[in-house]
């Protein structure tokens, strides 16, 4: 019995998680359900409010019939002491009495009622006030799981796009690629061409460049501490400089 209540319990909580799920993804039916709920239940109370209003009437009623009662019952009571009948007078005041005893009951019981019937008609306003506010709420709070699940399910596609779990064929065709490249350097590398950046011979003749433009520049510079002069610069910088400044104090020793 133990095993089967225990698997009773897991299966009941499973259902029960699997409803609330479904029911997650539809507010549409639950905020609809609870709303026919408050209504059925508010017009219930309508009802019963209703009912109770209307005993209070008959109350009022039996309390009118009952003073117009205890009026007859003193005209009389006033006609027997005029006459002094001593016959139906003390009977007279006995039920003058005790009648006057139940309207005081009663006219406190439905001032007691009264009071409570107010208070209950100020509830029931209460309640359609809240009924209405439940309707407003309904659609906001209905909007806003919408705006927040598609939220959701945004961001979950968004981070499926590079998901770990890629493509078993794009994962076996990146794989063949560093593959087949390895390979091809490897074949190169027997075969003797070098195709990496920095080929041996290609930086010696670069290097023998550089030499050339070196010495290039140390011929072309004055020597240092000598201030320059026509005398220091050569005939091809003295030529530039007359290019671009015909005023120049070197334009006269072109001849030179």
């Amino acid at each position: 019995m133990g095993l089967f209540r225990r698997l009773w319990h897991v299966l009941a909580g499973k259902g029960e998680q699997k409803v609330r799920e479904v029911e997650w993804h539809n507010p549409e039916t639950v905020y609809d359900r609870a709303l026919e709920r408050k209504k059925k239940q508010a017009g219930q109370f309508l009802e019963a409010v209703a009912a109770y209003g209307a005993a209070i009437a008959n109350r009022q009623d039996h309390l009118r019939r009952n003073l117009e009662r205890l009026g007859k019952v003193e005209l009389q009571l006033r006609v027997a002491i005029n006459k002094k009948d001593r016959e139906k007078g003390p009977k007279l005041l006995q039920f003058k009495e005790s009648l006057q005893g139940m309207v005081d009951t009663e006219a406190s019981h439905l001032e007691r009622d009264q009071q409570q019937l107010f208070g209950l008609r100020e509830k029931l306003h209460k309640a359609k006030f809240d009924l209405e506010n439940f309707e407003t709420q309904r659609h906001c709070e209905v909007a806003q799981i919408n705006a927040l699940q598609a939220r959701n399910a945004a961001q979950e596609l968004y981070s499926n796009i590079f998901a770990q779990d890629e493509d078993p064929a794009l994962v076996a065709v990146r794989k063949r690629l560093a593959t087949e490249y390895q390979q091809t350097i490897l074949v190169d590398e027997l075969n003797g061409v070098f195709t990496g950046p920095e080929s041996p011979a290609g930086l010696e003749a670069y290097q023998a460049a550089f030499d050339s433009l070196c010495d290039g520049a140390r011929n072309a510079l004055p020597p240092a501490n000598v201030e320059p002069s026509a005398s220091n610069l050569p005939r091809t910088l003295l030529l530039e400089k007359k290019s671009r400044n015909g005023n120049s104090s070197y334009g006269n020793l072109s001849a030179s």
